[in-house]
């Protein structure tokens, strides 16, 4: 029996559906063709076939048009196909069509011309019959997405799911928009961790694969669009305020193949400014809120992540718990196979609870609930964080609930968690097995890069209704420890600091902060002009504040090129207002005494 050599065909469906199944017809008496022809409701989407079909040809022929150049399927076709080593002939059929990079340096054979077709065929013929020259493909586009966490647990059929929706073709798209969707703890986030790292996903997006942490109360939102250009290679000066920043990722955004991630939306207009039309990319974002995505003013397509399959959950309880006592059957049913829950309950038997005893324990709680009437169906995993909360030592505990103090969509360095801890008499070393003891039982995450820690919203808002009216308290107990304000210990205390002092109540104390010409300049010595006005968000609505935040706004970009301008460009655009406003004055006398000399100082408004 003759083997034929097997032939892969990657093009796209908008505009070389025919000429694909045109080759596939006149070689197919001496090999083995494969060119996907499935396809739904007017697109195409990223297969196990097509991956499995790639790994078993020989040799590629690749349709370069202007529908491939757009199509994040024929991208990762293209670089897999390269990576796995497989000598690949491109075929143009459009005379104006884009190379892509990583094909340049291949010898093309040129279809656009019907009336040379079978001239072209001829030599394609003698290509595959000869000695081909295999490339090598580029690295990975860069990802800056957090490793996966140490307990992941691979949910295939549903990470096909969502590397599908990611990878999906349809011809008439102008923006393309994908939500993951379900309830708190479900593991969205992580899903969508998965998918960036995902190599056939980086293959399709190679510019980039950016991950954005949104969160309930995200503030301003240039930051994440300055973090977006950054990323993807642009400067950060175009990103100074909300209109520069927005206008900026239109027009940026196009030019680019990226896949861009938003976790943890809780409100459409975080999503609509990063809407870009900008075929070659693509925004998934997760969400507890199915309406956000069927806003009208988005149209995202919707994937809805449920619960995990009971395999999945006693996998994941083995996995956590090194036990495979029969009661995790249970405790998976019990919590309703949810991933936090899970998490939870096999963190707190790794640390000394049997299965049995917990599952004890469990049912005993829940029927304390039922007295109370309660019928909510978060109940259970409400459960789970008493169960896990209650192997902490009684003075421990209230320390725990302080850790909502910080920002929740962002990692906190263990340093910052430890000087707060220290106001309330804990000392370092006793601090740092408190912290461990909190990881082992799944009640804080941790980053193993660094070692930071962060919080899942749901323990979040678990720890906010526990700590009550001590937030306010903690936020001052955190300013303390940090002390000078002039000399804070790290960039995350400068980053924060202006933030923690303004929920402790105190706004008169941020308003005098944000006029301290001090202050001003070595926060600005320590970091861009962005993130100086990012504080006077928390700032009250005061009149001289807003001068002066418009003037650093203005001033921005003279800062990001030569910070010495702090003083020069206050006092030619704050000058005309001492008068009025007695503390603007005083900034500007301080600029005056604070600045090196020789300085340009005008002494008249010479701004606008």
């Amino acid at each position: 029996m003759t083997m034929f050599r097997k032939l892969f065909i990657s093009y796209a469906r908008h505009d070389g559906h025919d000429l694909a199944l045109r080759l596939q017809t006149d070689l197919a008496s001496r090999y083995d063709v494969w060119l996907d022809t499935s396809e739904i409701e007017g697109g195409v989407s990223w297969s196990r076939e097509i991956e499995d079909a790639i790994n078993t040809c020989d040799d590629a022929l690749v349709l370069l048009s202007h529908g491939s150049y757009e199509s994040e399927i024929c991208r990762s076709e293209q670089l897999r196909l390269l990576r796995k080593r497989k000598r690949v002939i491109p075929l143009l059929i459009q005379a104006d069509a884009e190379r892509p990079l990583h094909l340049e340096s291949l010898n093309y054979r040129d279809f656009s011309v019907s009336s040379q077709y079978s001239a072209m065929l001829d030599l394609v013929k003698t290509d595959l019959a000869g000695v081909g020259h295999v490339i090598s493909a580029p690295e990975l586009a860069q990802t800056n997405v957090d490793p996966l966490p140490a307990d992941y647990i691979l949910r295939a059929k549903l990470l096909d799911q969502v590397r599908a929706a990611v990878l999906y073709d349809a011809t008439d798209r102008r923006v393309a928009l994908t939500a993951l969707q379900g309830m708190g703890g479900i593991g969205k986030s992580v899903l969508a961790s998965a998918i960036c790292h995902d190599e056939a996903v980086r293959d399709a997006y190679p510019d980039g694969v950016i991950w954005v942490k949104i969160g309930q109360n995200p503030g301003s939102l240039v930051p994440h669009m300055r973090l977006i250009g950054k990323l993807l290679g642009d400067s950060e000066h175009h990103y100074v305020t909300e209109t520069e920043a927005e206008s900026r990722l239109r027009t940026f955004l196009p030019t680019k193949s990226a896949l861009i991630v938003l976790d943890d939306v809780w409100d459409v207009h975080h999503v609509q400014p990063f809407v870009v039309e900008a075929r070659r990319s693509r925004i998934l974002f997760t969400t507890r809120d199915a309406g956000i995505a069927r806003d009208t003013r988005i149209g995202a397509a919707i994937l809805t992540i449920h619960e995990m399959k009971p395999l999945e959950a006693l996998h994941l309880l083995y996995q956590t718990t090194g036990n495979a006592a029969p009661e995790l059957v249970d405790i998976a049913r019990e919590v309703g196979y949810h991933p936090l829950a899970l998490s939870l309950a096999g963190g707190r038997i790794k640390n000394g609870m049997s299965p049995a005893e917990w599952l004890a324990t469990y049912h005993e709680t829940k029927r304390i609930v039922a007295r109370r009437g309660s019928k909510d169906r978060h109940e259970n995993i409400e459960d789970c964080f008493d169960l896990s909360i209650a192997a902490l030592e009684a003075t421990d505990r209230p320390l725990y609930h302080t850790r909502v103090i910080f920002p929740n969509d962002i990692w906190t360095p263990r340093a910052a968690v430890i000087r707060l801890w220290g106001r309330y008499g804990l000392n370092q070393y006793d601090a740092v097995d408190l912290i461990t003891c909190l990881i082992d039982l799944a009640l804080v995450e941790e980053r193993p890069i660094d070692h930071s820690l962060s919080l899942h919203d749901l323990l979040h808002d678990y720890n906010c209704a526990r700590l009550s009216d001590g937030v306010a308290d903690a936020h001052q107990h955190l300013v303390e420890a940090w002390g000078d304000p002039y000399l804070l210990p790290d960039p995350f205390a400068w980053t924060w600091y202006v933030y923690h002092l303004s929920e402790t109540g105190a706004a008169s104390r941020v308003h005098d902060l944000l006029l301290d010409y001090r202050w001003l300049r070595a926060k600005l010595n320590t970091f861009e002009p962005s993130a100086l006005l990012a504080d006077f968000e928390y700032a009250p609505a005061y009149e001289d504040l807003r001068l002066v935040k418009s003037a650093l706004s203005l001033s921005a970009h003279v800062l990001n090129q030569d910070k010495h301008q702090l003083a020069g460009q206050l006092t030619g655009r704050l000058l005309s207002y001492k008068h009025n406003h007695p503390l603007i004055a005083a900034l500007l006398a301080d600029a005056v005494a604070y600045t090196d000399l020789p300085a340009f100082l005008p002494t008249t408004l010479t701004l606008t």
